[in-house]
């Protein structure tokens, strides 16, 4: 396991143990944090900040949102557009957000259908979801 990972996990458990969270952290500083994470291309220490802003915010799906971003971007993208298929059902993520992760999804989709040498239509296909999804996120709030 990464150090900077295990170091993240027991703080995680640290805190979970204690019962209360380090006083300066909030769920909204480890959502930030993790996105930073997911920029550098490493989700899974992305997804352990995700988690504990979680808890923090009471398990808010604004939160999980990014769980399931950082499950694409580790591969578990099957994973993560049925989890957004069912906060769809549910009515529990405002569109704007559906559509911004289905364009994820898509794209580590085609990402991923690049890396293994999938070849056409797949790839082209995936790509032309994922922007097709990703512009109706923008659509819906450019300043998002």
């Amino acid at each position: 396991m990464d150090s900077n990972i295990a170091m993240v996990f027991l703080g995680a458990l640290t805190w979970i143990d204690q019962g209360s969270p380090p006083p300066s952290t909030s769920a909204t500083d480890l959502v930030e944090r993790g996105r930073a994470l997911l920029a550098q291309e490493k989700p899974a220490e992305a997804e352990l900040l995700f988690i504990e802003a979680e808890i923090l915010s009471g398990k808010q799906v604004q939160v999980r949102k990014w769980i399931w971003r950082a499950w694409m971007q580790n591969g578990r993208i099957n994973d993560a557009l049925d989890a957004v298929d069912a906060a769809e059902i549910t009515g529990a993520l405002p569109t704007r957000d559906l559509d911004y992760l289905r364009g994820m999804g898509f794209f580590f989709r085609a990402r991923q259908y690049v890396q293994q040498e999938v070849g056409e239509p797949y790839t082209s296909l995936a790509f032309e979801d994922a922007t097709s999804w990703l512009d109706a996120a923008t659509r819906a709030d450019p300043d998002e």
